[in-house]
């Protein structure tokens, strides 16, 4: 249920987030078990942590590579497949470090709030 909580949205939820929306359907989870259970989905794969600046760690559904926009003005996080990187070239780059991922987030603001400023 903590998985499908992720999976049936897009906007990245927090750990806080995934609680509050299953806890009425099931009052006796408790936000231990989520935190639990999502670190477990993320060290098997099956969920990516983002780790933001100045936000508690939110959980995507997508574990393939791809960038996101972090909203200034609504806090959202937003999948933002139309950036195109090479990602298999920027892992092959000569280095002394064996780099294992990449994550690219930006920061600005989404459309929506574009809008209002």
């Amino acid at each position: 249920m903590i998985l499908e909580a992720v999976a049936r949205t897009k906007e990245h939820p927090t750990a806080e987030t995934v609680y509050q929306s299953l806890k009425v359907q099931h009052p006796r989870l408790s936000l231990a078990t989520v935190y639990r259970n999502l670190n477990q989905l993320c060290e098997a794969g099956t969920l990516k942590r983002l780790r933001l600046t100045d936000s508690p760690d939110r959980f995507d559904y997508n574990t393939e590579p791809h960038c996101h926009l972090c909203c200034s003005g609504c806090g959202r996080v937003i999948d933002l497949e139309a950036v195109s990187l090479d990602w298999n070239a920027l892992l092959a780059q000569p280095t002394d470090c064996r780099i294992e991922s990449c994550e690219v987030s930006f920061y600005g603001l989404c459309d929506h709030c574009a809008k209002d400023s």
